[in-house]
C-alpha cells in the first residue's frame, strides 16, 4: 500500500454497533470471513451477493445475501478497493504483489478469479455504466487509467494532478472528478472526450467527495472545508467551512432530493452536517457520532446508516436528516457499509474483526425499537458491548475480592468471574459467553454487575 493510501486509511479507523427492538437484535447475523481490515465491499445486483476483502489476510470473499453464507473465498495479495460491473457481471478489485500492482477481475456468476490486469500504482476503481468502463486512479503515476470492461484491456491513460486517489462520477454531465491527494486539487475529466477539462484547488489532503445529481454539484473535502464545484460550469461556487482541525471523511447525497450528509472527523469535532445542496447551507448538526467514517442510503426504508468510529456504532438516521433514530451497538472498528436492497440488510465490515455484521434494514423495527445506544455506566466499560467470541469488562472497585456477575434477562445468575487487577488500577474480567458449567449460552441480552462495588447493571449483547 502506498504512503498516501496508508495516510488516508489511518484517518478513517473505526468501530461498530447493534441494538435491540423489543428483545430482537437488529444484528441478524455475524459472518466470519477469515480476516480483518475489511475496508471495501460492493454489491452484485444480479446474484444478490456482497463482495469484500480482508486486507491483512489477503482474501477476496463473496457472501450470499439470501443465506448470509460465504460462498467463495480465495487468496489475493493485499486487496484494496472494489467495484461491480452489472452489464458484464464482473467485479474489479485493485491489489498489489510486492512492487507490482494489478486489477483483479472476478466472475459474477462463479465468484471466482477470471484474470488480473497489470496496472502500476492502481488504487481506486470507479465503474462508468454508460460507456461500460472502469476508471482506476494510479497514485504514484499521477494519472488515471481506463479499462474496457468488454475486453478487460487498458485503452488509455490520462495525466492528472499529483497523487490521485479517490474519484466520483458526475452521471448527469458525463464527468469524472479525481481527487489529487498530494496536490490538494480536483481534476475534472470529460468522459466523452477522455481529457482533463480543469484542475481546481480544493485544499490539502482531500479525504472524501460526493456528487449531488439533484443539485448538479460536486463536493470535495480538503484544507478544513468542503469545496463546492458547479457540475456544468466546472468552477468553484462555494465553500462550507468545517470546525477547526477537522476534515470531512465521508459524504452521501440523496439522488432525488437536495439533502447532503457530511461526516466530520478530527480533534473534538465529531459530528454530521446536514446540508441543503440548493443553498449549500448547514441546515442542522447531528451529534452522538464520534468519528463518522462511512454512509449508505437505503432507498427502500429512506434511512441513512453511518458507521461511527470511536462510538463503536452504526447510526440509523431519518431520510430527512432531522434526527438520529437509533444508535445500533456492535463490534470493533466499522469501516465499510454495503446494502442488499433485495434482502433489506446492511452489511458492516470493520478493521479489527474478521466478522461481518448484518443489520436489519427495517424502518418499523427502528421506530419501535430501542432508540438509544447501550449505555455504559461510568465505572464499567465493556468492549465490545455486542460480541460473538468474548467480551472484556473493566471496572473500578476498592474491594479485594470483587467479582463480575453475569445475569440473564429474567434475573438468573449465569456466571460469576473473578476480577483481576491491571496495572492501571482497574479490574478486568473476560466473559467467553458460557455459563458456570461451561455451556455456551443462547444469543440475547444479558447484564453484568460488579459485586463489592457499584450495583448498576450494564447491558451486553451476545450474538451467535
Amino acid at each position: 500500500m502506498t504512503p498516501r493510501l496508508k495516510s488516508a486509511s489511518a484517518l478513517i479507523a473505526a468501530c461498530l454497533l447493534t441494538a435491540t427492538a423489543r428483545g430482537q437484535p437488529y444484528v441478524e447475523d455475524s459472518i466470519d470471513v477469515g480476516g480483518a481490515w475489511v475496508g471495501s465491499m460492493c454489491y452484485n445486483s444480479r446474484a444478490d451477493v456482497i463482495y469484500g476483502r480482508c486486507q491483512t489476510a489477503g482474501l477476496f470473499w463473496a457472501i450470499a445475501c439470501s443465506t448470509n453464507q460465504v460462498v467463495s473465498s480465495f487468496y489475493v495479495p493485499t486487496p484494496r478497493i472494489m467495484v461491480y460491473d452489472s452489464l458484464d457481471n464482473k467485479a474489479y478489485c485493485t491489489f498489489t504483489t510486492g512492487e507490482a500492482d494489478s486489477v483483479l477481475v472476478v466472475d459474477g456468476s462463479t465468484h471466482r478469479r477470471l484474470r488480473a490486469i497489470e496496472l502500476e500504482w492502481a488504487a481506486t476503481p470507479v465503474w462508468d455504466p454508460v460507456d461500460n468502463r472502469v476508471w482506476v486512479s494510479c497514485t504514484e503515476a499521477n494519472e488515471v487509467a481506463c479499462i474496457d470492461c468488454r475486453t478487460d484491456s487498458i485503452i488509455c491513460h490520462i495525466a492528472v494532478g499529483a497523487g490521485p486517489l479517490k474519484m466520483h462520477l458526475n452521471t448527469r454531465r458525463r464527468k469524472l472528478y479525481v481527487q489529487n491527494y498530494d496536490e490538494g486539487s480536483v481534476s475534472i475529466i470529460d468522459l466523452n472526450a477522455n481529457r482533463v477539462l480543469r484542475t481546481l484547488p480544493t485544499g490539502d489532503y482531500p479525504q472524501s467527495g460526493c456528487y449531488s445529481y439533484y443539485a448538479d454539484k460536486y463536493y470535495c473535502d480538503g484544507g478544513g472545508r468542503v469545496t463546492v464545484i458547479d457540475g456544468r460550469g466546472d468552477s468553484v461556487i462555494g465553500r462550507i467551512v468545517l470546525p477547526a482541525q477537522s476534515s470531512a471523511t465521508a459524504m452521501v447525497s440523496e439522488d432525488s432530493g437536495s439533502l447532503l450528509l457530511v461526516g466530520i472527523y478530527g480533534g473534538h469535532n465529531n459530528l454530521i452536517y446536514v446540508v441543503d445542496a440548493q443553498t449549500d447551507s448547514v441546515k442542522s448538526t447531528l451529534t452522538g457520532c464520534d468519528g463518522p467514517v462511512a454512509f449508505v442510503w437505503s432507498r427502500p426504508t429512506n434511512l441513512v446508516y453511518c458507521a461511527s468510529d470511536y462510538s463503536d456504532a452504526v447510526l440509523a438516521i431519518s431520510g430527512d436528516g432531522s434526527r438520529v433514530i437509533a444508535t445500533l451497538s456492535a463490534s470493533d472498528a466499522p469501516f465499510a457499509l454495503c446494502l442488499s436492497p433485495v434482502q433489506r440488510r446492511v452489511y458492516v465490515g470493520h478493521l479489527n474483526s474478521s466478522r461481518i455484521y448484518v443489520i436489519r434494514d427495517s424502518a418499523a423495527a427502528v421506530r419501535e425499537g430501542v432508540v438509544s445506544r447501550i449505555r455504559q455506566d461510568s465505572a464499567t466499560r465493556i468492549r465490545p458491548s455486542v460480541f460473538c467470541g468474548q467480551a472484556r469488562v473493566e471496572c473500578d472497585s476498592g474491594e479485594p475480592n470483587a467479582a463480575l456477575r453475569v445475569y440473564a434477562q429474567d434475573g438468573r445468575l449465569v456466571r460469576s468471574l473473578p476480577l483481576q487487577r491491571r496495572g492501571n488500577g482497574r479490574l478486568r474480567a473476560v466473559w467467553d459467553g458460557r455459563d458456570s458449567r461451561g455451556r455456551d449460552v443462547p444469543a440475547g441480552v444479558y447484564f453484568v454487575s460488579e459485586t463489592g462495588g457499584a450495583t448498576t447493571r450494564t447491558k451486553i449483547v451476545k450474538l451467535k
